[in-house]
């Protein structure tokens, strides 16, 4: 199974960066040499929904997650010393009675004023087949203390298909009060049913009309499912038409497996293809992609000069544990480790810990560069994360983030306010013997938290204020879920002596 991981996907592990983002062509030529362009035809055909958090996202497992939970809210806390941390963000989730998530809400902590302030809201709607048909993103407006209108993606598919032939983009004119279309991508499916052509267009204003931005065109070998040429155009103003700039080639094997990419730019003067790059790919007998090495083409040598690679390790379920980037140094003609990257799972599929390390030349060793962990229940759902960045002065990992994961039955997350519109204070806190939990509505259930996300008492109250003795606990960080009868809210609680 070939991975199509992206290198620093582990970063996103931890982001709460949840904006639909503008599904854009990369209009940098250069951007087409890396890696991935090679590897992978550009654009990703199918655009799926966002996964729920505890998602193993696709991996391998031993046991299968829990199907009827889901996540329902996320809770950030930013350190500023490796016991000293501060409520930062939340993001909020509701689904669609398919499991689907329909709505995402994000927030940052106002220390201020004590209370959350809106960042960005997303819409989602689906088809039959579930894909995502519209994204609608909102922004915050503080004036008006309410959610407005940002942008609007919309993408048409083939019917009883997950292949999209349309994607288009309008932002919002606040003063119009109307949707101005912005961009779009068009794709052309052949009679096989594979990407045959993509085109992206944005709106010139001025002109009133769609301009031509970037095109791809896929040529296909018989009876092959993969391209084995990928056309890139640009769009000439002064000409106004398609101009060809980049041309990719690629050898494919009998099991499907791309084993050698070849880049090629444009030479208008001479109307040639000149060699430029290319990419060859090492898969082992259960077709995982285990090497992948770059080389230049020198004309003056007429030779390939080798230029990079990068190493995969898999453990015994197909995941992804090891990435090895190297450079090549052809003074010395050794390889050079730039980073490493070591990914563990648990039996779920869960990306349970990742650690990212540089090689320091000056120390001529691997230095830390950062590290993330994730702890999950008994059923494979994600309790809360912990992300670490290394401090080169003290030569030791520094906590930087914690997120928590509140996880809840499909069922009440279709229907129920996954938050809390009351005002609940705690007194005192930092408490030694004793806290009172109030709210300005009915309090419906108190849990209290270790800051390791273990659960270490749950109370049933059904009033406006509550009593928690807390002497016997240990001093440090722990966390209360509060539920009233409009949702859910978390606050911090500090235990001293």
């Amino acid at each position: 199974m070939r991975t199509l991981t992206l290198l620093f996907a582990s970063i996103l592990f931890f982001s709460l960066n949840t904006s639909a983002q503008i599904h854009r062509f990369d209009l940098n030529p250069d951007r087409y040499f890396d890696n991935y362009i090679q590897k992978n035809e550009f654009p990703v055909v199918k655009q799926n929904p966002p996964q729920s958090p505890h998602s193993n996202n696709g991996r391998n497992m031993l046991k299968s997650s829990t199907p009827s939970m889901q996540c329902d809210s996320i809770y950030v806390y930013s350190f500023t010393s490796e016991v000293d941390s501060t409520l930062s963000s939340k993001k909020l989730y509701r689904y669609d009675n398919k499991g689907n998530i329909s709505l995402i809400e994000n927030y940052t902590w106002n220390d201020t004023q004590e209370n959350w302030d809106g960042t960005i809201k997303t819409e989602y709607t689906y088809d039959d087949y579930g894909n995502t048909t519209i994204y609608l993103g909102y922004s915050w407006d503080s004036e008006q203390e309410s959610w407005i209108y940002n942008n609007r993606q919309e993408y048409t598919f083939l019917p009883s298909s997950n292949n999209w032939i349309l994607y288009t983009v309008h932002e919002w004119d606040q003063e119009q009060e109307t949707w101005i279309a912005q961009y779009r991508e068009e794709s052309t499916m052949n009679d096989s049913g594979y990407l045959e052509l993509h085109e992206a267009y944005s709106w010139d204003s001025d002109q009133q009309t769609w301009r031509g931005e970037l095109k791809y065109e896929y040529i296909y070998e018989p009876n092959m499912e993969r391209a084995s040429f990928q056309i890139q155009y640009l769009w000439d103003i002064d000409l106004a038409d398609w101009k060809k700039t980049r041309k990719y080639e690629y050898i494919i094997d009998t099991q499907n497996n791309r084993t050698s990419s070849l880049s090629y730019r444009w030479d208008s003067e001479n109307e040639t293809w000149i060699l430029g790059s290319k990419m060859d790919f090492t898969y082992d007998e259960n077709d995982n992609n285990i090497l992948d090495e770059s080389y230049l083409w020198r004309s003056e040598q007429n030779a390939w000069e080798q230029s990079g690679k990068m190493e995969y390790a898999y453990d015994t379920f197909g995941n992804t544990k090891h990435y090895g980037n190297y450079s090549w140094d052809k003074y010395r003609a050794v390889w050079n480790l730039d980073w490493k990257l070591d990914l563990t799972y648990d039996e779920y599929g869960n990306n349970t810990y990742t650690e990212r390390n540089l090689w320091d030349n000056q120390q001529n060793a691997l230095i830390g560069h950062y590290k993330a962990e994730c702890f999950t229940d008994e059923n494979g759902n994600k309790i809360y994360d912990r992300f670490y960045l290394w401090d080169n002065n003290l030569n030791t990992w520094s906590i930087k983030q914690k997120t928590f994961f509140y996880n809840s039955s499909l069922s009440e997350t279709s229907t129920k306010t996954i938050y809390s519109a009351s005002k609940t204070t705690i007194f005192p806190n930092p408490a030694s013997s004793i806290t009172n939990i109030r709210s300005d509505e009915k309090i419906l259930q108190i849990q209290l938290f270790h800051v390791e996300g273990k659960m270490i008492k749950e109370k049933d109250v059904n009033k406006k204020e509550e009593s928690l003795i807390v002497s016997q606990l240990s001093p440090g960080l722990y966390l209360l879920r509060i539920k009233t009868i409009s949702g859910m809210e978390t606050k911090q609680l500090q235990i001293i002596r």
